[in-house]
Formats: C-alpha cells, structure tokens, sequence
C-alpha cells in the first residue's frame, strides 16, 4: 500500500491537465489542499491606496524582463491562483537561456494503456539568479531527455499555476550548451515561506526535524517541510539536525523543500568522537564480523583523519582511504563515501567525518553522513613496509593502511586477474579498476606498493597506478 501511495504522490506532484485522486495525507504531492487563494503576504502594497487585492499584493518588486523566469513568476503572480484548481496563466510562453538546477525526476507515470501521459520534471532558473529567478518545468516523457544541471535551454510553453504551485508545461525545447551549475541560495529557515523563493534552488542550516508527518515527509524547524519528489529514499530523524539544500515547491497549503539526491541532507547532529585506532581494533571489527554478510555497527561516530588516495569508484560509488597520521597499527581506514558528502575534499585533505562503522565481508568500512574540513594538521604517512608471510592476525592490523612489501614472486594469476604471490597476500584491480593488469606468473617484483584490503577470505594489495608494482 506505501508504495501505491508514494506512486499516487508523485502524481500529483506534477500532474498537468489531469485531476488527481489527492489528498493532503498523500504526503508529497503539490495537489489540491482548500479552495483558498494563494498570496504572497512578503510582498508591499505599492497601490498607494487602500486595495489589498492578490493582484497588487503579490507583483509588487517581481522584475519583468522579457524571455526570463522573473517575468513568468510576476506575470503568474498577478494572475493569482485557486489552491483547489489548475488555472492557465498564459498559453503560450518563452523563456531564453535559462539553466537546469536540478536532475530529472518521474512527474507523472505513465498507465499501462497510454491513458495518462507521462511527464518527466525539473527546475530551472535564469542565470542572474536571485529572487524569482526559479520555476518547476515539465516535459513529456516521450521526448527522452535528461538534462543534467547546468544545461542551458531556450523553453517554449503554456505557463499554469498547479494547485498555486507556478510550472512551465514545455512544449519544445532547445539545448545551449552547458555552464556551471549555480550555487543554491542560502536562507535563514524562517525566510523559506516567501513566494519569491519559488522554484529555486536554496539551502537552510542548522534545521532541527520537529515531525515525521508520512514517509519520506519532515517538518522542520522554521515550519515548512522537507519532501521527496527525486529519485533516493529521503530519510532523515525527529531530534536530529541537517543541513538541507533542495528546490523549493508549493502544494497542500505548504512549502517543501525537495532534495535532489542524498547529498543534500547532511547530518549536523554532534557524532561520538573516537579514532581510527579505535574503529579497527574494536570488537566489531576484529571478531564480530561475519564474511557472508555486510555488519552495521555504531553510527554517528566523529572521525578525524587525512584523506591518503585519491578518490576511486567501488561500484558505482566513491571511496578513499583515511589514516589518522601515524603508521602504527589499526591507524588506516576505507571510507565508502555512497552519499558523495566528501567529494569536495581529496588526497592531503584533513577532514572530520560523521560516520557509521560497517563490516564489509570483514573488510572495515565507514559510511560518512557529513565531511567537514578540519583544522587539524595531519600529514599522511609514508608506506609502511610489511614482511612477507605475515599471517593473518598480523596483516588485519595494516588492513586500510598504505604498505609496502618487497621481493615479491608471482605464483599465479587468477580468473579474475588477480596476482597470487608467496607473500600470504594477492595483487588486485580494486583500486586501479580496468587500468590494472596482473604481473605474469612467475615473475618477481622487487616491491609492491598499494592499500591492504581483505576480501574472499584474502588479503589483497590494491596497487594505485602501475608505479606500485615494481618489476625485476
């Protein structure tokens, strides 16, 4: 049943030209709430009189610039709207080289018999940025795009007031190259119910979740609420604090604050302070994991450490390996950083993460929720050189550490192009990914450089570039 709601949900989140079965229970859908009308009660009355009416309330400081989204909101605003209907503002709009701010996301499903068309979603705003610069779009799913943010486009199209949510129904498009997709607008929470705001990519800090109203759906401080409508499971905790960058829409009597991804939420509740050292040599990590299963263990954990390797993919996903500095045992750690909240940093960096420790087949992990820069000095350690043989209570304490093993003779290699060795370890591509080729069996390396990792019941060298592997 949550999964034909949440269906019902995206429906009416955008869904032009058709009535839908909503209702404010729904949760996410910008649908039909009271038959009242929707006014901008920011904005000053320039009538010099006495009228009060939507009109003059609502276009007051709304620049009117032909061929931008400015001009679309002032002229939706002075239109006003009916939260209990679909009104159309002008049936025939353009706008000229406006660019996406956000991915696409499913606006309205198509049925299996073709009755509904499907519409695909995005926000745009015009490149000056600034207040009424931002509006929701959609596109039928027929045309197959996927525009990424930063997509400049020249838009044709009816503009209508949803519910009193303003979107451009577009009927034809042009693309014009691509620039920098812009920074949100950062607001103090209580500013984000200003219907200028509309549309437009913003960012709050420091929001503390009052209520799970549905699924997915969070009132936060400031009173609006944060919503799904892209393609991630938004998940977040009444008590806990975020900040929250998302778009910002109109529907059941409410601003929604709509995330783009998981890396828009990040978690600024205060994390348990610890170390690397403590992670590695904990319980859960040397003898409560089990190598048939992925193990969760302690969240909200704060770490500090220097970021050692360049960023890498496992998966689809980044990664990259933390130490804390030293080259003492257990000081080295894999951070699979699914959420991409560090990708700002890299190799040098000094970065305190909120973290969950997990055990990956026994290979320890942390899953970062939030990265901040550190002020910290830390300075990443050379290679620690390891003896060859070692067993396997001794190479667990350097796994996720920088280390070197020397005159290393290649036994065979494996199915999967991995490098067996007489060193009690294997040579693999988990780093170097399709760069990698193994050292031809029964050649000797003079050294062999990488990260240690345990995987498949192994121990296993992760060269960082062919430079690792030195042969005789």
């Amino acid at each position: 049943m949550r999964i034909f709601k949440r269906l019902l949900v995206l429906a009416c989140t955008l869904a032009v030209g058709v009535a839908p079965a909503c209702d404010s229970s729904s949760g996410s859908g910008d649908g039909p709430a009271d038959a009242t009308l929707h006014t901008d009660t920011a904005a000053a009355d320039t009538s010099g009189g006495d009228d009060t009416s939507t009109a003059d309330t609502q276009t007051a400081d709304v620049p009117s610039t032909p061929g931008t989204v400015k001009a679309l909101q002032g002229e939706a605003q002075s239109n006003g709207c009916d939260e209990a209907s679909i009104l159309t503002v002008n049936p025939a709009v353009s706008v000229t080289a406006v660019v996406v701010t956000s991915p696409r996301y499913t606006a309205v499903p198509a049925d299996e018999n073709a009755t509904i068309e499907g519409l695909d979603g995005y926000y745009v705003a015009d490149q000056d940025g600034g207040p009424w610069s931002g509006i929701n779009i959609s596109i039928a799913a027929s045309e197959q795009t996927n525009f990424a943010p930063g997509t400049v486009l020249d838009l044709e199209g009816e503009l209508i007031e949803f519910y009193c949510n303003t979107q451009l129904k577009v009927t034809s498009f042009l693309e014009g190259g691509t620039v920098d997709a812009p920074a949100p607008l950062e607001l103090d929470p209580a500013a984000v119910g200003d219907e200028q705001y509309e549309g437009m990519l913003l960012k709050v800090s420091d929001v503390s979740v009052t209520e799970e109203v549905a699924a997915g759906v969070y009132r936060v401080t400031g009173g609006f609420i944060v919503d799904y409508q892209f393609d991630f499971f938004l998940s977040m905790e009444v008590g806990k604090t975020y900040d929250v960058t998302g778009q910002l829409s109109y529907g059941f009597g409410e601003w929604r604050l709509k995330p783009r991804s998981a890396a828009d939420v990040v978690d600024k509740t205060p994390g348990t302070a610890t170390t690397i050292t403590a992670i590695q040599g904990s319980a859960g990590s040397l003898t409560g994991c089990q190598e048939d299963n992925k193990n969760y263990f302690e969240d909200g954990l704060e770490v500090t450490g220097v970021i050692t390797s360049d960023t890498f993919t496992v998966g689809d996903k980044p990664a990259f390996y933390l130490s804390d500095g030293t080259q003492d045992p257990y000081s080295g750690v894999l951070v699979y950083d699914k959420n991409a909240v560090a990708s700002s940093f890299g190799m040098g960096d000094v970065v305190t993460l909120t973290a969950q420790h997990m055990e990956y087949h026994c290979l320890t992990e942390l899953i970062p929720s939030a990265a901040a820069a550190s002020a910290t000095t830390i300075t990443a350690p050379a290679a620690v050189p390891l003896a060859a043989g070692l067993d396997g209570d001794e190479l667990e304490k350097y796994e996720g550490m920088l280390v070197t093993l020397s005159n290393v003779h290649v036994t065979g290699v494996t199915n999967s192009g991995e490098a067996e060795t007489d060193a009690g370890v294997l040579i693999d591509k988990y780093i170097m990914g399709d760069a990698f080729t193994a050292p031809d069996e029964n050649s000797t390396l003079t050294s062999v450089t990488g990260f240690l990792n345990y995987g498949f019941s192994n121990y296993r060298v992760s060269p960082r570039s062919a430079d690792d592997l030195v042969v005789e």
